[in-house]
C-alpha cells in the first residue's frame, strides 16, 4: 500500500513538474503578441486592397447591369432610351431618380433593373431601400445617367433620344468637340465656383477626400473635400455599346478625360464633370 501510494505522489509530482514546464514565460508571451501584430500589419493593407479591388469590380457589375437594362428598354421602346422625367435638354448629367409625387423614375426603370444597381459599392446607403421607396422627391445615385437628353449646351431638343442618336460634347479646354458614347459614369464632379470636389468613389494616393451622408429626401452618399482637387481616382465607365471600361489612377484635370458642362443653363458653367475621350 505505501509502495503504490509512493508510486502514486511520484507520478503525480512528474504530471505538475511538465504541466509547470508547459507555460509560458512573460518574455515569451510578449514575443508571441508581437508576431501576431507584425502579421496583422502585413496582412491589413493586403486585405485593404483586396477589398478595394472587389468593390471596384462590383462597381463594373452594377453599371453592365443598368447597360443590359437600357438597352432592353430600347429593344422594347422602338430603339429609344428611357426618357427620364428627371434628365432634360439643359441639363445632361443627371445622378437623380425622381421617386414621388407627380413624376417618378422609378416605375420606368424598375421593369428594366434593379434600382439598388445604382448604388455604388463604394458610396452605399446605409439601407438600399430609401431608393425605391422613398415617398417624395428625388433620390441621388452614385452614378452619372447620360441617357435621356442631350450632351452639348448647343442642342436644347426636348425629344426623345433613340439608341442610333449621335449626340456630341464640346471639351470646355480645349473647344473640341467629339462624339459622346457614354451611357452611365462613376460620379466625378468639380464645383470650380466654390473648390468642392464630389465622387463617388474614394480616391487613393493621395488622399483628399472624406465620407459624406445626408439622409433625407434629397438622400447623398458620396466622398468631397473643399480644396478643389482631389488624389488619383479609379472609374468605370458604361458605354452605349453595352461595355464597361475601367480608367485607373486618373489625376484631377487627367488629359484622358474631356472637361464638360454638367448645367447647360449657366453660361460660364462652374459645375464640371469629366469623360474620357472618344
Amino acid at each position: 500500500m505505501n509502495d503504490r501510494l509512493a508510486m502514486m505522489m511520484h507520478h503525480d509530482a512528474r504530471v505538475s513538474k511538465r504541466a509547470a514546464g508547459a507555460g509560458f514565460t512573460l518574455i515569451e508571451l510578449l514575443v508571441v503578441v508581437s508576431i501576431i501584430a507584425l502579421l496583422i500589419a502585413i496582412l491589413l493593407p493586403a486585405l485593404q486592397q483586396a477589398r478595394y479591388v472587389a468593390r471596384l469590380t462590383a462597381c463594373g457589375a452594377n453599371l453592365r447591369q443598368v447597360g443590359v437594362g437600357v438597352m432592353a428598354y430600347t429593344a422594347e421602346w422602338k430603339g429609344h432610351y428611357p426618357y427620364r422625367k428627371s434628365a432634360w435638354a439643359n441639363q445632361p448629367r443627371r445622378n437623380k431618380v425622381v421617386a414621388g409625387g407627380a413624376a417618378d423614375d422609378r416605375p420606368m426603370l424598375d421593369k428594366y433593373l434593379t434600382l439598388e444597381a445604382l448604388l455604388c459599392p463604394f458610396s452605399r446607403y446605409d439601407d438600399p431601400r430609401t431608393i425605391t421607396e422613398a415617398s417624395n422627391g428625388n433620390v441621388h445615385v452614385s452614378y452619372e445617367m447620360y441617357f435621356g437628353s442631350p450632351i452639348d449646351r448647343s442642342d436644347e431638343a426636348t425629344h426623345v433620344m433613340r439608341a442610333t442618336d449621335r449626340p456630341v460634347a464640346t471639351d470646355l479646354f480645349t473647344g473640341r468637340r467629339f462624339d459622346f458614347n457614354l451611357l452611365a459614369a462613376d460620379l466625378d464632379w468639380d464645383y470650380f465656383g466654390i473648390q468642392v470636389w464630389l465622387t463617388s468613389h474614394p480616391d487613393r494616393e493621395p488622399e483628399t477626400l472624406s465620407f459624406q451622408l445626408r439622409d433625407d429626401t434629397q438622400t447623398a452618399v458620396r466622398w468631397r473635400n473643399g480644396i478643389g482637387s482631389r488624389g488619383l481616382l479609379d472609374r468605370n465607365f458604361l458605354y452605349r455599346d453595352g461595355s464597361v471600361q475601367q480608367m485607373t489612377g486618373l489625376q484631377a484635370y487627367d488629359s484622358r478625360t474631356a472637361r464638360i458642362p454638367a448645367d447647360n443653363r449657366l453660361p460660364g458653367a462652374a459645375l464640371y464633370h469629366y469623360v474620357p475621350w472618344n
